[in-house]
């Protein structure tokens, strides 16, 4: 169990009290006079959990000393992630009506599918996006859809690129809110080696076993729980190894792992008369990711469940080791770091530099340390393919640095080195 200060354990206490009633008990014992509130505001703001803290504390404030300042700010951002569901859910539904009556399935994925099924209110699981998965073959159909909704393209190269080289499209329209990521593939072999899952036989089987829901009044479908929990544990420990600009270049960050590890344990406990833990696990297997998603539900258990009645069924193998200690380790002593631990990679990034000609040599540097075109192009909002771009590399620096300053340079130990850059496919060899 992670040692934690009495601000964190608080978090963890509201977070439990969603599916455990006895954490809801504990919350009183938990408000301590000297908590530091600017602490807890901060880092439930960097775990995307400030409306869970309202939802747990807004009747305990006036008797126990809660600051109004800080109460205010919490419920300020429970409405504010109540008004943001309210309008991306409205945009879905709209979605939802012209596929259904055009005929073509859907089904909902990550938040869109949690927020008003597994949660006790809507307001609890913050969104930003709208995540839907299609049928390869109907992407076409699927776009055009999208279109008559005033939803384009965005990229930096040309839809069909997309579809040969990625997972997922996204679109957007510049008089709505949210984006749309239109995906026909969970992962591919952009992701980090440990959960580079390519095989489409994986996602046949979930459209094989999807649910038909009704949400709003509108049908789609959902994934079947095994699926759904699947896909959580992969996107928990997809972004412990992304950096701040998407890319996955010897970095670690706790960023929204508070409440990803909360999906988790709100669908577990949701579908826990329903869920098929031998189907998940030999899924989990047969994609060669059994040993990290065991890791993941390895730290929900221990941080998000603590009473003897437990869900949460884990892997056991004749030796009882089915789960990557080193990576727990990790995960576990960083929860609570608001800062990005950078490991350079010293084979693989040297070896880059030695490579090729001076022209390559600069293009190696220049992916290892810089964001690529696309997220320049989408951050400055500049046309598709706009030469421009380059020159606000400069600016995204100065940016980066003045708003990370105190969450960058942090220095890894050996052991976390190792655990980083096996997961960028680049561990290095020798003895500790």
């Amino acid at each position: 169990m992670l040692n934690v200060s009495k601000e964190q354990n608080l978090q963890l206490t509201c977070l439990r009290s969603l599916t455990q009633e006895e954490s809801l008990k504990r919350i009183k014992t938990h408000i301590d006079p000297d908590i530091d509130w600017t602490e807890v505001l901060e880092s439930a703001g960097w775990h995307g959990i400030e409306p869970i803290l309202y939802f747990s504390l807004k009747d305990t404030h006036e008797e126990y000393p809660i600051p109004a300042e800080a109460m205010e700010r919490l419920k300020t951002s429970y409405y504010k992630a109540l008004a943001s569901n309210m309008a991306l859910y409205y945009e879905l539904n709209q979605i939802l009506e012209l596929f259904n009556r055009t005929g073509l399935d859907l089904i909902l994925l990550k938040g869109a599918a949690l927020a008003k099924t597994v949660y006790r209110s809507a307001a609890l699981r913050p969104m930003t996006d709208i995540d839907i998965l299609v049928k390869k073959n109907e992407l076409p159909h699927a776009e055009r859809l999208l279109d008559k909704l005033g939803y384009k393209f965005r990229g930096t190269r040309a839809p069909d690129w997309y579809r040969k080289n990625y997972y997922h499209i996204v679109y957007v329209n510049r008089e709505k809110k949210f984006p749309v990521e239109v995906h026909w593939h969970i992962a591919n072999s952009t992701f980090p080696p440990p959960i580079a899952i390519t095989d489409d036989s994986i996602i046949e089987n979930w459209w094989a076993k999807s649910r038909r829901i009704e949400l709003d009044g509108e049908e789609t479908l959902s994934l079947a729980p095994e699926h759904l929990l699947f896909l959580l544990c992969i996107h928990f420990l997809k972004h412990r190894f992304q950096s701040p600009y998407g890319g996955y270049r010897g970095v670690f960050s706790s960023r929204h792992a508070l409440i990803q590890m909360q999906d988790i344990m709100s669908v577990i406990k949701f579908y826990q008369d329903d869920l098929d833990w031998d189907c998940f696990y030999k899924e989990t297997e047969r994609n060669g990711v059994l040993s990290v998603v065991a890791s993941a539900l390895v730290l929900v258990k221990d941080l998000l469940e603590l009473n003897d009645n437990s869900t949460i069924e884990l892997p056991r193998s004749k030796d009882g080791a089915d789960h990557d200690e080193d990576l727990v380790d990790l995960i576990r002593s960083r929860l609570f770091s608001r800062n990005y631990i950078f490991s350079l990679t010293p084979e693989s990034f040297l070896q880059s530099l030695l490579d090729g000609n001076f022209k390559s040599k600069v293009r190696n540097l220049a992916s290892a340390v810089l964001p690529d075109s696309e997220f320049i192009t989408n951050l400055y909002s500049l046309p598709r393919r706009s030469k421009k771009r380059y020159f606000y590399y400069p600016k995204y620096l100065f940016d980066f640095v003045r708003r990370n300053r105190e969450r960058i340079g942090v220095k890894p130990t050996y052991k976390e080195v190792k655990v980083i850059n096996k997961w960028i496919g680049s561990e290095p060899q020798g003895a500790e």
